[in-house]
């Protein structure tokens, strides 16, 4: 309607142009469907297979635009979105990628972290992560250096077998261990994790030999992200 009463306007003031209120009314259509859907071209190729009209691809994309624009700034997002929203359904965006990638396991790991010496035993482990409610611990030498991880279900099948004395390096894992360094990105990490099916992962320095500085669970991850996109 805005677009046939600007081009009857147009007539008006100039009344030797030619011009036609069909095609800025289609001109008009397109810009409020963009306005509503953000999406440019789709608004483009339709209006464009109904008139299979060349000349109105310029006006098009300059009303398109601006309307694009504009509604970006009047509302971030798009009636799909709202509606989403308004359902508490939450989808990932693309900005949760780029925070991911900002963040760095030195950012969200726990600098003095939860751990063992290979001597100590089943059963004092055992107490400790029911002390502290940790699915697991890494054990490391007086230095600092990584020798595996025991996770709750190693120290469990240890208990059922009767095993409360013995030095907790005979269980811990040592094989083919997942770690990561301080400067690796949340996004990295949480493909490691995901990838090894693991939910505490080491972080280590990249010195020789590495030690370990930190570790890394889901929840340090979700709570580095909650508090650097409330930033």
């Amino acid at each position: 309607m805005l677009g046939g009463s600007l081009a009857a306007g147009v007539a008006e003031l100039t009344p030797l142009t030619l011009v036609s209120p069909g095609a800025f009314a289609l001109v008009g259509m397109g810009a409020v469907f963009v306005g509503i859907i953000r999406t440019p071209i789709t608004s483009i190729l339709i209006i464009f297979e109904m008139t299979n009209d060349y000349a109105l691809i310029l006006p098009l994309m300059l009303a398109n635009m601006t309307s694009y624009s504009i509604a970006r700034i009047l509302e971030p997002h798009s009636v799909y979105d709202a509606i989403l929203v308004a359902n508490d359904v939450h989808l990932p965006s693309g900005q949760d990628h780029v925070l991911l990638e900002e963040l760095t396991a030195g950012n969200a790991m726990h600098r003095q972290p939860l751990m063992v010496r290979p001597e100590t035993s089943v059963a004092d482990v055992a107490a400790l992560l029911d002390q502290h409610a940790s699915h697991g611990v890494p054990v490391v030498t007086v230095d600092q250096c990584l020798l595996g991880i025991v996770t709750l279900t190693d120290v469990r099948q240890a208990l059922r077998q009767e095993l409360h004395d013995k030095p907790v390096a005979g269980i811990a894992s040592t094989r083919h261990l997942i770690s990561v360094h301080p400067d690796h990105t949340l996004n990295w990490v949480m493909q490691q994790m995901g990838a090894h099916e693991v939910s505490l992962i080491p972080v280590l320095t990249r010195g020789k030999p590495e030690r370990l500085v930190g570790v890394l669970t889901m929840a340090d991850i979700v709570r580095a992200y909650a508090q650097k996109k409330m930033e």
